[in-house]
């Protein structure tokens, strides 16, 4: 209908331009094919004329109006696809990284602020492994009790049991974001086709806290604390352990100064016993006997004997050494080692001005014990026979 309505046209518009008034040319021009005319039309202006019916130009213009407007209409379409593509790939790959800080967020929940940005956790200073397993690192729980058990039964020292929960409260924080990231990461592996608030709710569920995983983690603790020390005792791994203890613990000597301070919380008497002769007297509760001898004229010369724990110390041998080096400007023996009653003594002599000292040191559970003997310049005879007899009578208990 509409290839005959213009062929319609074209003939209706060609007389206005021929000459008016010649038929002969109109009827030869209708022999044109309806193809061809197309091309010829030109806009509405040209066409304003009333020849030819009006139903016949709109058709024209119809035709002139549908193919420019198919084009630009598909490439906009086109173009707005494809813009509408880059700017939701934007905006999912700007996303990204708020949805992971959203899953963390859900998967610590208590406390994320404090987790994610404080330096130190007094939880983990406080209770250690039992804040790992209420924050459901059961398995890095265990880890960090099997280092700290073994540390503690070497050392059996406070404050190295101290140092230890700070370091775990120093690292217990990143320990625990690194470990909920991963968590993280494969719970998003894992549920790929999910929406963000879903992957929340898993991440709520696998992450947290957990008072059964902390009832777990006690109740493990304490089933390996008497699984070891029964594989102890029956294959004397306590022996290798109190040898290990006496050599961590012999690097943390003190240092001699020319001053001794004895430890008052040990009581001597618990610790050994000595043989002294009657007539030295006992003026403290601790060993430290005193024999005095009338040399006449009013002077009194004596012999003295001290036991005691000098404060600070874990190594006899090194503790002598160190004496023997303090005092190396005045006349002494060379530092000499004596098995008495099954113990091994470390000690010298030394010859000062008021008369001389004898220094004999030993080691019992990481504790330095020191017999000091000083023997007046004119002190009797006899004090030489009793400091042999009263470190001879030495025992520990």
């Amino acid at each position: 209908n509409i290839n005959e309505s213009l062929v319609d046209s074209v003939q209706n518009v060609q007389p206005s331009w021929q000459t008016l008034g010649t038929t002969n040319s109109v009827e030869t021009n209708q022999n044109v094919s309806p193809v061809e005319p197309v091309p010829i039309i030109q806009p509405k202006t040209e066409i304003s004329n009333p020849v030819g019916s009006n139903t016949n130009v709109s058709s024209v213009n119809s035709v002139q109006n549908v193919q420019p407007k198919s084009q630009p209409t598909g490439t906009n379409n086109q173009v707005g696809t494809n813009i509408n593509s880059i700017n939701l790939s934007s905006q999912n790959n700007s996303g990204s990284n708020e949805n992971n800080d959203d899953l963390l967020k859900a998967f610590i929940g208590n406390n994320y602020e404090k987790i994610t940005t404080r330096p130190f956790n007094f939880a983990g200073f406080f209770f250690s492994t039992f804040y790992m397993c209420y924050r459901k690192m059961f398995l890095s729980a265990i880890i960090v009790f099997l280092l700290q058990f073994l540390v503690l039964n070497v050392t059996h020292i406070f404050w190295i049991s101290i140092l230890f929960n700070i370091v775990v409260g120093l690292l217990i924080n990143k320990i625990y974001v690194s470990y909920a990231k991963k968590k993280v990461s494969k719970i998003k592996a894992q549920n790929v086709g999910k929406n963000i608030t879903e992957l929340q709710y898993i991440c709520s569920n696998k992450g947290g806290t957990s008072g059964g995983m902390l009832f777990l983690g006690i109740l493990t603790q304490v089933i390996i604390t008497v699984i070891i020390l029964f594989i102890m005792s029956i294959y004397g791994l306590a022996s290798i352990f109190e040898k290990a203890k006496v050599k961590v613990e012999s690097t943390l000597n003190g240092t001699y100064e020319g001053m001794i301070s004895a430890n008052t919380s040990i009581d001597m008497k618990k610790e050994f016993s000595i043989t002294v002769p009657d007539y030295f007297e006992n003026d403290s509760d601790t060993y430290k006997y005193e024999y005095e001898h009338e040399s006449g004229n009013g002077v009194f010369d004596s012999c003295e004997v001290t036991f005691l724990s000098p404060e600070g110390f874990s190594d006899a041998k090194d503790f002598i050494e160190q004496m023997h080096r303090y005092h190396s400007d005045s006349t002494l023996s060379d530092v000499s080692k004596t098995n008495i009653n099954q113990m091994d003594f470390y000690g010298f002599s030394l010859d000062g001005v008021g008369g001389e000292t004898y220094y004999y040191a030993t080691t019992k559970k990481n504790k330095v014990y020191l017999l000091e003997f000083d023997v007046n310049e004119d002190a009797p005879s006899s004090c030489e026979n009793d400091r042999q007899q009263i470190l001879n009578s030495i025992k520990k208990k």
